[in-house]
């Protein structure tokens, strides 16, 4: 859920759905907020994902990303604002590994050029580090949120985004509550 990415994560300024192409492909502009913007720009990029279901094959869901080409699926980029510099990304992967049903182990690597000639490259890497690392816990999180919804408490948007979709959610959760019901030891999987 793209547009969800803000309210998930801090340091993420914005976040629009621009396609969907297909049931697994998304077209998604995003927004990085800077901490200093006045001397570092923030960064925004326009992104093309597929998730290619292997599920069945080795067990997992590889999610592949690259920067979208403007005009490509018809799609116009949004204009970039003012002190905000547009990124590249040459290409990303994210594997999605369901161990079982409340853990999934996530590996990811990628090729991204944030356009900050004048940084060096060991500390874009090291921030890039942090800026993961904190992110993946705060997913993590927000995933046990919506696996495990606290009566009294405001319902999660996403939770109420997979009831707007029960085609695309009700069809993920029978895949994945397949590929965990053939692990050998495991625990029903309940997306509802």
């Amino acid at each position: 859920e793209v547009t969800l990415f803000k309210e998930w994560l801090p340091f993420f300024g914005g976040s629009e759905l621009l396609a969907r192409p297909s049931r697994c492909e998304r077209v998604a502009w995003w927004k990085l907020w800077s901490p200093a913007s006045a001397i570092i720009h923030n960064r925004d990029c326009c992104l093309h994902g597929t998730a290619v279901d292997g599920l069945d094959e080795d067990g997992c869901v590889l999610v592949l990303i690259r920067s979208h080409e403007d005009g490509m699926h018809d799609v116009t980029h949004p204009e970039v604002h003012p002190r905000t510099t547009r990124m590249e990304i040459k290409y990303a992967a994210v594997k999605l590994y369901p161990l079982s049903a409340d853990k999934t182990r996530i590996s990811a690597a990628g090729s991204v050029d944030p356009k900050l000639q004048k940084i060096p490259a060991w500390l874009i890497n090291w921030v890039a580090t942090k800026v993961c690392s904190v992110g993946m816990r705060m997913w993590e999180s927000n995933a046990k949120r919506i696996a495990h919804p606290v009566e009294g408490k405001k319902e999660c948007a996403h939770r109420q985004r997979m009831r707007e979709d029960p085609e695309f959610y009700g069809w993920m959760s029978q895949r994945v509550s397949s590929c965990i019901a053939a692990l050998p030891v495991h625990a029903p999987l309940n997306l509802n």
